[in-house]
């Protein structure tokens, strides 16, 4: 069974909606994947809605920096932990300084 909030593999909701296109009760979709019928009737819902089963984008803040990026500042913070702000930033600047920051 899977965990709560755990969302689904594209490969699983597959699966449920092919089960359902056999015309099989929600009973034995429930046996045969070991989803609950709230958790595959959602994901039918969805799929007659929108015609796809891929998950819309989450809404909430973007990233400021890249991944590259990130790399840059934990490197330098775990070569000296003990630097200032200021140490920090002005070095931060000159490693980064063609590294695009968003």
């Amino acid at each position: 069974m899977a965990r709560h909030g755990k969302q689904l593999t594209p490969e699983a909701k597959s699966v449920i909606i092919k089960l359902s296109q056999q015309v099989l009760s929600s009973r034995k979709i429930e046996e045969i994947t070991g989803y609950n019928r709230r958790t595959f009737s959602k994901i039918l819902k969805r799929f007659a809605e929108r015609g796809n089963i891929e998950n819309l984008p989450r809404s909430g803040r973007r990233p400021k920096t890249t991944k590259r990026s990130d790399s840059v500042l934990f490197r330098l913070v775990k070569r000296n932990r003990r630097q200032t702000l200021a140490e920090f930033t002005s070095e931060f600047n000159t490693a980064s300084a063609f590294i695009p920051i968003f």
